[in-house]
C-alpha cells in the first residue's frame, strides 16, 4: 500500500481526454502521481497486479466509457480485498447508478462533471489519508451534487435508509 510521506498514487480511468488531461496536470502539481487510462478494461489490466493493486491510493473513475464503464471496474474490483478507494467522476448518474454506487464500499464520493478541480483535490487527499491511514473518511458517506430536475444540492449516498 502507499506510504505514509510517499506522493500519493492515483489512478485516472475516463474516456475522455479533455478531462483527464485537466485533472492530470492540475493534480501533477499538486505532487499526486498519476497513471491514466481509457477504459474499465486498461484499468484493470493495471489493478490487476498485486504490486499495482497495493500501490494505487485511488481511482477517479468515469462512470459511461466504451468497453468496460466504472460500474463494471467497481464490479471486478469487489471481488478482492483491499485495494484503492475510488472517486466516481461522472457527466450522468442514472438512479440505478446511485443504487449500486451506495453498495460500494470503496466509493468514497461521487462528484458530478464539470466538477471543482479543488473540491476534486479535497476529496483525493481525504481519501488517501484515510486509506494510509486505514481508518474510515470523517464524512464515509459519499454526496453526489444533483442540478436540474433533481433539485439543488447534495444527496448523501451512505448509510440511513
Amino acid at each position: 500500500m502507499g506510504e505514509p510521506g510517499k506522493n500519493p498514487r492515483c489512478l485516472v480511468v475516463d474516456n475522455d481526454v479533455g478531462v483527464a488531461q485537466l485533472v492530470h496536470a492540475f493534480f501533477q502539481r499538486k505532487g499526486i502521481d498519476l497513471l491514466s487510462c481509457r477504459t474499465g478494461e486498461e484499468a484493470w489490466e493495471i489493478l490487476a497486479s498485486e504490486e499495482q493493486w497495493g500501490e494505487v491510493d485511488l481511482l477517479l473513475l468515469d462512470l459511461r466509457m466504451p468497453g468496460m464503464g466504472g460500474v463494471g471496474l467497481l464490479e471486478k474490483m469487489a471481488e478482492r480485498e483491499g485495494g484503492p478507494k475510488v472517486v466516481v467522476m461522472s457527466g450522468f448518474i442514472s438512479e440505478e447508478d446511485q443504487l449500486f454506487l451506495r453498495k460500494q464500499e470503496r466509493v468514497v464520493a461521487v462528484l458530478l462533471k464539470p466538477f471543482d478541480l479543488l473540491e476534486l483535490h479535497a476529496q483525493v487527499l481525504d481519501a488517501v489519508e484515510a486509506r494510509r491511514a486505514r481508518t474510515p473518511l470523517a464524512n464515509d458517506a459519499p454526496t453526489l451534487p444533483f442540478g436540474g430536475d433533481f433539485g439543488e444540492g447534495e444527496i448523501s449516498m451512505g448509510g440511513g435508509s
